[in-house]
């Protein structure tokens, strides 16, 4: 096996259409407040690593966040969960 398939792959996916978008252009902003907020929570264990929160919505990243590295794991729970709030919108009734 020459290692040749995994590049073979790489290249089909990269033709394919991005999920509802195609061409190089970004979605505009009225298409990305339609997507949902997708949080990313990265939380740091041991050593000098910080715990990083990010918040995207379609594709573009609406909130960042670093954390200290003493700050223990329902902590970073309790941000990520803040971050995940006052990124949503709230919907009217």
């Amino acid at each position: 096996m020459d290692g040749g398939a995994p590049r073979r792959l790489a290249l089909s996916a990269q033709a394919q259409p991005n999920d509802r978008h195609s061409g190089d252009a970004a979605p505009s902003a009225e298409e990305d407040e339609r997507e949902p907020v997708y949080l990313g929570v990265d939380v740091a264990r041991f050593g000098e690593d910080k715990s990083v929160l990010i918040a995207r919505r379609g594709q573009r990243v609406i909130a960042t966040k670093s954390l200290g590295r003493e700050m223990d794991t329902m902590r970073v729970a309790g941000e990520a969960t803040m971050m995940a709030t006052t990124s949503t919108p709230r919907r009217s009734s």
